[in-house]
Formats: structure tokens, C-alpha cells, sequence
């Protein structure tokens, strides 16, 4: 009975050590993705930071990159990085209650809503991301606000979507330097995710059409709020979030998640609307994700924040699933899988399913190996190749 007891305690002992490392021994890290295939480098580790709370901007004049974050205690700070180094330069802590920050990327002044008691009594305001001193600018009647909001740098625009005093739901355009409302059109359609190209001057956005289940990537007229579809992207329900745009190429990239939970980043080319690349993402299974995703239009850079493993990206320096070095074929796979690796380096070998159970391992894995995979039920599948330097990793689907 002792012995039972024993055996008991040492299994719940185990069993909160385990649960204590998952939620303590990850750390958030600042990467830069390359959107075609999902593959990052890790620039640096976020030290301090345990959780990312939404929302962020990025500032192409000083290459900065802010976000809302917690610590271990889950208190809200405004953390900002040199996205060159990924070190964070600034972290105030949030006391009072700001959204919707962005960069305008002409002047470098960072602009936000500021709720005071109400949901009614939202004041636009400038903000020193350093200290979070903010000055008033305007008054901004609201009842309702939504996650949508993005900038117009040429004209100082500050532009976002809410329901306006009535209920109304309206597409906000606002000086910046004087807190005026320019426009507040009716929006007739539920668009999310909406991004300004400088370069052109146009605002996009996606249109979730519930009558027909289809989203459609769409251009809105910021004056009168007219939509005009541009491409419906097939198989994509309403299920998105993260948005950003690369106006060096046109592209517009934003996340999808699926029924079954997996994720896609999407890259629409935004002269004709067609899908330019959707790779799974993150290259990892959850809970390691890729979020808050931002682009730097002077050098095309897209970055985002990354949680993962700190036992296993100690010393590492870059994930990459690109790299020719390791393949796995035939994908589809059916029977036998055939998986290349790097011959003069030895790897921890690992296959994941997509709700993150291991089904395959193989420790100082090394040159051309075999696996069956005869067994493993249809779906996605993801290959690890990790050393104390690098992982490589890329996925394939069982039928």
C-alpha cells in the first residue's frame, strides 16, 4: 500500500514538473519569416516576456517593432524592439488602457485610442512608446470597436473600424494631426484585416460573405465605404486573423485556421487577388506559433513574434525548412517514407501529427533513413531534425 502511494506521489510530482516546464521553460522570441515558405530565423530570445497580449506596429524609420506583452506575473507592459538586433529597448507598463497603436511610418509618431471609463469615451492621442506619456488630440464618438485598423503615412490618416454613437458600423478616417474625422462611411460588409499600401494609395481588406461562405480579398473606397472583389479565395471560411503588407511587392499576407486547426499564411498578390503562397505554418506543431506578423517596407522584411521551446533553442540560431539538406518524399506519402538529412552532422529525429502527438523518434539520425509510416493515420505531418546548433524541419501528408 505504501509502495502504491509512493508510485502515486512520484507520478503527480512528475506529471507538475512537466506541466511547470511547458508553461515556464518556453519564452517568446522575435524572428523574421520568409512568407513563401514559412521557414525563420530566430534574431533574438525576448527576455522577460511570457506571453504576447495582441497587438503590434512597426516603426520603418527607427526599425522598431512594438507589441503588448505580459511577464511571468501577467502584467501588461508595451515592450519595443530594435527589430535589427531583436533586443527590447523600451518595455513601460501598460496602467492605462491603449489600442489600436500604430506607426505613422512618414513622421514616427505613434497614434492610439485611449479609453477612460466608458466604451463611449475613446480619445485619439499620440504616444510615446518610451514611457507611455500621450498627449490628447480629439474626442472620437464610438460604441464598439473592432480589431481593424492600419495607416495612411502619405496623408497622416489614421484609419479604423467601429460602430459609430448610434451602432452603425463605420470605416473611420481620421487627421492625425488634428483628431478631425475625415470620413466615417456605413460599411454594408463585415471586412477584417484591413491594410493601407502607401504605394498605391489603396486599402484592402477581407470580405466574409455568409450567405455564400466564401471570403474574397477586396479593395474599400476609404470615402464612401464602397467594396469592390477583387478574387474569392477558395476553401477559406472566416476563421483569419494577422494581417500585414508588403508594398514593395504588392502582396498581402494574412493567417487562416482551419476546421481542423491547422494554420496557413496566406500571400495574395494585390494587383490581380490570386493566391501567390500558402504554406502550413508555423514549420512547427503548436504550441509553437508565428504571430503578430509586420512588414518593414524598406527592406521587405517580415517579422513576428515566436514562441517556442527554450531547451530547445538553446544555441540555436535558425529553423529552416527551405534548406535542400533535408527532404522527405514521396509526399504524398503511403507505405514508406524516405527522409534526407545532412550527412556530416547527427540529429534528434522527430514526427509529429497535427495535434502535436509524437509518433515517430530517432536519436543520432544521420545521412539517408526509411521510416514506415504505414500505420500513421491520413493527414499532416511534420519532420524534426534538431542538433545543438541548428533544426531543420519540413512536413508531408500520409494518405
Amino acid at each position: 500500500m505504501e509502495n502504491q502511494l509512493l508510485k502515486k506521489y512520484i507520478l503527480n510530482l512528475f506529471f507538475i514538473l512537466l506541466v511547470n516546464n511547458l508553461l515556464f521553460g518556453q519564452v517568446e522570441y522575435f524572428a523574421k519569416v520568409n512568407p513563401a515558405t514559412c521557414s525563420y530565423t530566430i534574431i533574438d530570445s525576448l527576455s522577460g516576456v511570457k506571453w504576447i497580449s495582441g497587438g503590434s506596429s512597426y516603426n520603418k524609420i527607427n526599425k522598431e517593432y512594438i507589441f503588448n506583452g505580459q511577464d511571468v506575473n501577467h502584467s501588461n507592459y508595451l515592450y519595443g524592439l530594435d527589430a535589427t538586433i531583436g533586443i527590447i529597448i523600451s518595455n513601460p507598463s501598460l496602467g492605462n488602457y491603449f489600442s489600436l497603436m500604430k506607426f505613422d511610418n512618414a513622421s514616427g509618431i505613434l497614434y492610439g485610442l485611449h479609453w477612460t471609463t466608458t466604451l463611449s469615451s475613446a480619445n485619439f492621442v499620440s504616444i510615446n512608446p518610451t514611457n507611455l506619456n500621450y498627449t490628447v488630440i480629439r474626442h472620437i464618438s464610438i460604441t464598439g470597436l473592432s480589431n481593424n485598423v492600419t495607416f495612411d503615412d502619405a496623408n497622416h490618416r489614421y484609419i479604423f473600424t467601429a460602430n459609430d454613437s448610434i451602432g452603425n458600423n463605420c470605416l473611420f478616417s481620421v487627421d492625425a494631426t488634428t483628431g478631425n474625422v475625415i470620413s466615417k462611411p456605413l460599411l454594408s460588409s463585415s471586412v477584417s484585416c484591413i491594410q493601407f499600401d502607401n504605394s498605391s494609395g489603396n486599402l484592402y481588406g477581407l470580405k466574409w460573405d455568409n450567405s455564400l461562405q466564401t471570403t474574397t480579398f477586396v479593395s474599400i473606397n476609404i470615402a464612401n465605404g464602397n467594396i469592390t472583389t477583387s478574387h474569392t479565395i477558395a476553401s477559406v471560411n472566416s476563421n483569419y486573423n494577422y494581417s500585414a503588407f508588403d508594398e514593395i511587392n504588392k502582396r498581402y499576407t494574412f493567417v487562416w485556421t482551419n476546421s481542423s486547426n491547422i494554420n496557413y499564411l496566406y500571400t495574395i498578390n494585390a494587383l490581380n487577388g490570386n493566391v501567390v503562397s500558402n504554406p502550413v505554418f508555423p514549420v512547427f506543431i503548436r504550441p509553437y506559433n508565428l504571430l503578430e506578423f509586420q512588414y518593414d517596407n524598406l527592406s521587405g522584411n517580415l517579422y513576428a513574434l515566436h514562441w517556442g521551446a527554450k531547451s530547445e533553442m538553446t544555441g540555436i540560431t535558425e529553423f529552416n525548412n527551405e534548406n535542400p539538406t533535408i527532404k522527405a518524399y514521396p509526399n504524398p506519402a503511403q507505405q514508406l517514407l524516405n527522409i534526407e538529412l545532412p550527412t556530416e552532422q547527427t540529429f534528434n529525429l522527430l514526427v509529429y501529427d497535427v495535434t502535436g502527438k509524437k509518433v515517430f523518434q530517432r536519436t543520432n539520425a544521420i545521412g539517408a533513413l526509411t521510416i514506415d509510416c504505414s500505420n500513421f493515420n491520413t493527414g499532416i505531418y511534420f519532420v524534426q531534425a534538431a542538433n545543438e546548433k541548428i533544426v531543420f524541419s519540413c512536413n508531408f501528408i500520409k494518405e
